[in-house]
């Protein structure tokens, strides 16, 4: 129990606090592609073909190049700052509870207050403890556990057939799980059954002698076979983007370039519940890296676009101090979106599967979403739908949001959610 206290006293480090605990043997973790601002986690994720001055940094910088008139006279050049975006397992707080409650101190407290003083009243106190930590563990047990939070500033310049802009972004994204094994939830049992019979003066439960030396019940703390462990990144990001106007097969195609530079730090964290014994905990760093991500957008007519963006084109592996690897690897993504005069609605695909956080657990998504201006309110909501994954709590996601302009700022809400997992987001910044 004692690894689960160690994870959750790091909040005070950057991104620490979404790093999480794994069983999973795999060897690689691939950089999912994530939600970097309210207005796309609103939108259910989209963003390669709607984005706007605000976002289109994160997601297709080639529509930066989409406005009607020139930077001079559109005054859609945005600074934003904070921009915040997550998501989260909801199984986070029943971690933390877990934590709170320090097991592994208190059940070895009320076997020793029993072993001193063995009355059916305390082993009634006995009883109720070991029956709560069954209860806690069977709401994390072999559940996957994700998060993924990003804090950034951008600004944005767009323009007529042309436009930039530059970013900061820092992001942490983690995976886990705990492996309840079936010897600690047999030895739990018995340990409720052995003290149910001693509550009850022999009339219910088990006596089950072999939890006993000596008379005295046996600390189940250390007989814990139950493992953990722990892998994630904390990303430091910063780039800048080109755009511009470019004639392919006699068409007219926006393309974007974004070089950029980035570095990791790389979290490996493995543990036995036995003896409360951490065997490893690592934490590495990269050095500076360069990437680049290309994006296209093809203007259909007046209402309706199309978006194409590659991130990460250069592949790289990071490795970690117990052997796995964190990976960053290219992703594509297209989108396509429908412009009327009262409303936007707007769909993301990937075109192909990225690796997840499981061996073999290939992740598509398929990403609606709208927006409705109201004076000067947008009302925003999306849907997320995994095309194929083995995870549970990768099924859909409702979103919802709001962004309130007023004059030239702007302040936008994102809220997500769905049976495991929520999601939030705020951004605030100003149009120059």
């Amino acid at each position: 129990m004692n690894k689960l206290k160690i994870l959750f006293t790091n909040t005070h480090k950057p991104f620490i606090f979404i790093i999480l605990l794994s069983t999973s043997t795999q060897k690689v973790f691939a950089i999912p592609f994530g939600v970097y601002d309210p207005r796309s986690l609103a939108m259910g994720g989209t963003g390669v073909a709607s984005a706007n001055s605000i976002n289109a940094i994160y997601y297709n910088p080639s529509l930066l190049a989409t406005q009607k008139t020139y930077k001079e006279k559109n005054k859609q050049q945005a600074f934003s700052f904070p921009v915040i975006a997550g998501r989260a397992s909801k199984s986070l707080q029943d971690l933390s509870d877990i934590n709170n409650k320090n097991y592994d101190s208190s059940i070895s407290a009320v076997i020793s207050t029993y072993n001193a003083n063995p009355t059916p009243a305390n082993a009634n106190s006995a009883l109720a403890l070991v029956q709560n930590l069954q209860s806690d563990l069977s709401n994390v047990s072999n559940k996957l556990i994700l998060a993924d939070v990003s804090a950034s500033l951008a600004i944005g310049i767009p323009s007529k057939n042309a436009g930039g802009a530059f970013y900061f972004l820092q992001r942490g994204v983690g995976d886990g799980n705990i492996n309840v094994t079936a010897t600690d939830s047999a030895l739990i049992t018995d340990y409720q059954e052995a003290l149910l019979f001693i509550s009850s003066s022999g009339s219910q439960g088990s006596a089950h002698p072999e939890l006993f030396s000596g008379g005295n019940l046996i600390d189940p703390i250390n007989s814990l076979t139950s493992t953990a462990n722990a892998r994630a990144a904390i990303i430091t990001e910063m780039g800048v983007s080109f755009a511009g106007e470019f004639i392919l097969f006699k068409r007219k195609v926006l393309l974007s370039m974004k070089p950029k530079v980035y570095k990791l730090k790389t979290f490996d964290y493995s543990s036995s519940i036995t003896n409360n014994a951490v065997n490893s905990q690592s934490l590495q760093n990269s050095q500076w890296q360069l990437n680049v991500d290309l994006g296209a957008t093809y203007n259909i007519n007046k209402a309706w676009r199309a978006g194409l963006v590659i991130k990460d084109v250069l592949a790289k592996d990071f490795p970690t101090s117990n052997g796995n690897t964190i990976t960053i690897k290219p992703q594509i993504r297209a989108g396509l979106a429908y412009f009327a005069q009262s409303y936007t609605l707007t769909a993301d695909i990937d075109l192909i599967p990225n690796n997840g956080v499981f061996e073999n657990n290939k992740k598509q998504y398929l990403l609606l979403g709208g927006e409705i201006p109201v004076s000067f309110f947008k009302l925003r909501a999306g849907y997320r739908y995994a095309l194929q994954s083995k995870v549970s709590n990768e099924d859909g996601m409702f979103s919802v949001g709001v962004g309130i302009n007023l004059k030239s700022f702007y302040l936008d809400f994102a809220y997500a959610e769905n049976s495991e997992q929520i999601g939030a987001g705020l951004m605030f910044g100003f149009n120059f």
